[in-house]
């Protein structure tokens, strides 16, 4: 029986009546507070993968780490993030060799909006 609060295998003992508890596939995504906190209007106005990437900036990243978190190609996220600088939600700074995407106060409104 797959279950959300196994960590491992568990078989209780009930005499006659076999039982295994396992931890079922895609567990860790129930708690993932990002996926839960995006609220579907800001993901019916910039699409789902893009208030993804927004909510994702609450600190300010780059896109290879976007990317990583993601599980998106670089160039995928770096597409997201053009879009989203163009609405004037991001904007970029240099941190050595690496350009940091940060939200602007209109991306700020709109990722608090979406979470209430």
């Amino acid at each position: 029986m797959p279950s959300l609060f196994s960590r491992g295998i568990a078989a209780p003992s009930e005499p006659g009546k076999p039982l295994l508890i396992y931890a079922a596939r895609g567990h860790a995504a129930v708690w993932d507070s990002a996926r839960g906190r995006r609220a579907e209007g800001l993901d019916q106005l910039l699409g789902s993968r893009r208030s993804e990437v927004l909510q994702m900036l609450e600190k300010p990243a780059s896109s290879t780490e976007l990317a990583r978190r993601l599980g998106l190609s670089v160039p995928t996220v770096n597409q997201h993030l053009k879009t989203l600088q163009h609405g004037r939600l991001l904007h970029t700074s240099r941190r050595g060799r690496y350009t940091v995407y940060e939200r602007t106060q209109l991306g700020d409104a709109l990722a608090r909006d979406s979470a209430d």
